[in-house]
């Protein structure tokens, strides 16, 4: 298996940012990479002293990331199990601050959180970019067509929701008309994944009621069609 690919295929770490060649090795390939997230270890973990406080391999984890919109029920399970085979042996304070920060792929850092919410990095790990107003914004951290500039962003999914939130970012709507419709459509599943799946409907209208006052209307609006799908 080629390391160069999967390494470019985990630089860009988004499926839109692929070529038809790095899709199709990952997905030939996803269970090759599945295994590699599965077996690997960091020098530092052999260090005493230092244990799972560790920064992993982020294009390892972007690899399986890129692809994994592309992948059958079966292969996407296979993949997240790859993830919580390095998580649940590490602290989960080490993984909110050194791994999943570091996940680009929104449909993967939903279903890490909604499998073990403790695992959720939070949205303000990039709060600089959030700072003024959406032309700085828009010239820093984005790229023609809409997606993220991957030199500027560490997570575009967290970066997304983020700047889609009112409660932390001014230009929400204006991010929402500009960004690429693919990527967005699966940051709003995400967003509808974290806050919907799995809840009781006295917690589902808490989340409908805190959602309707931090999304901007249109956001919301298509968050709230897809909470019956997640």
């Amino acid at each position: 298996m080629s390391d160069e690919i999967i390494q470019s295929i985990g630089r860009k770490g988004l499926v839109e940012r692929l070529t038809p060649e790095e899709k199709s090795f990952g997905v030939e390939n996803v269970d090759s990479i599945a295994d590699r997230i599965r077996q690997y270890r960091c020098e530092s973990q052999n260090v005493i002293g230092i244990g799972d406080d560790f920064v992993p391999d982020s294009e390892l984890y972007n690899a399986l990331g890129a692809i994994y919109p592309l992948l059958n029920d079966a292969q996407r399970k296979v993949a997240i199990d790859a993830y919580f085979a390095q998580f649940d042996f590490i602290n989960y304070q080490h993984v909110q601050m050194n791994h999943t920060p570091y996940i680009r792929e929104s449909l993967v850092q939903a279903e890490i959180c909604c499998r073990n919410g403790l695992y959720w990095p939070g949205l303000m790990d990039q709060k600089s970019l959030f700072m003024g107003d959406f032309d700085s914004f828009k010239q820093n951290a984005m790229l023609e067509g809409g997606l993220f500039n991957p030199a500027v962003v560490v997570s575009d999914f967290l970066v997304a929701y983020g700047v889609l939130r009112k409660d932390i970012c001014s230009f929400g709507p204006q991010y929402a008309e500009l960004a690429h419709k693919e990527f967005l459509d699966r940051v709003l599943l995400g967003i509808a994944m974290i806050n919907f799946r799995g809840r009781n409907e006295k917690n589902v209208e808490e989340r409908i009621m805190k959602l309707r006052d931090v999304l901007p209307l249109k956001v919301f609006n298509r968050v709230n069609e897809l909470r019956t799908k997640v």
